[in-house]
């Protein structure tokens, strides 16, 4: 009964009534759509949260013996996009790896994610390419460990006496990645 009243208004009231119930109607969209936004968000902050911390470093962990990293975190820009850089020194041959990389890369040699990988290829080599022209290519960092695949990492290894005599601040590390 009052759904019918209610319908019948609406159909047949007056162009204010009309225009009241375009309103709220749009306006309950708009709210309906602003939550459902406000979730996915929320989803997908918590899918990156997720990912493996390739960059966290920390103490060794009970029971575990390794010869331990030396590394040195840079940022960089090329037009406006923001590049992650490591310089890394293995101190030893059981050194820890990180997570998306198989294997670390040896002195003189990088990995890179995918999209750094295309970026030193196309960018010109007076612009950006001279940075890593040092540096022979060794393999990809994998997307688990990645935030996106437009993020642009780069990991170089060097000895470890190059590394400490680059003057850039380094740490040592024995465990790499989540838990650290």
């Amino acid at each position: 009964m009052i759904f019918r009243l209610g319908l019948r208004l609406a159909i047949r009231g007056n162009k204010e009534g009309t225009i009241r119930q375009i309103i709220i109607t749009l306006s309950t969209a708009i709210g309906v759509c602003l939550l459902l936004f406000t979730l996915s968000g929320l989803t997908v902050l918590n899918a990156g949260f997720s990912k493996p911390c390739w960059s966290c470093a920390g103490k060794a962990q009970p029971g575990q013996s390794n010869d331990g990293l030396l590394w040195s975190y840079n940022t960089d820009t090329y037009k406006g996009s923001n590049i992650t850089s490591v310089h890394i020194a293995a101190l030893g041959a059981k050194a820890p790896g990180i997570p998306g990389v198989a294997q670390l890369p040896r002195p003189g040699s990088y990995v890179a994610s995918p999209a750094m990988r295309r970026l030193l290829q196309t960018a010109p080599q007076a612009e950006f390419g001279a940075r890593y022209s040092d540096f022979t290519y060794a393999g990809t960092i994998g997307n688990t460990a990645l935030s996106s695949g437009r993020e642009l990492v780069i990991i170089t290894a060097e000895t470890p006496r190059a590394l400490v005599a680059s003057g850039n601040a380094v740490s040592k590390t024995y465990h790499v990645g989540p838990n650290a």
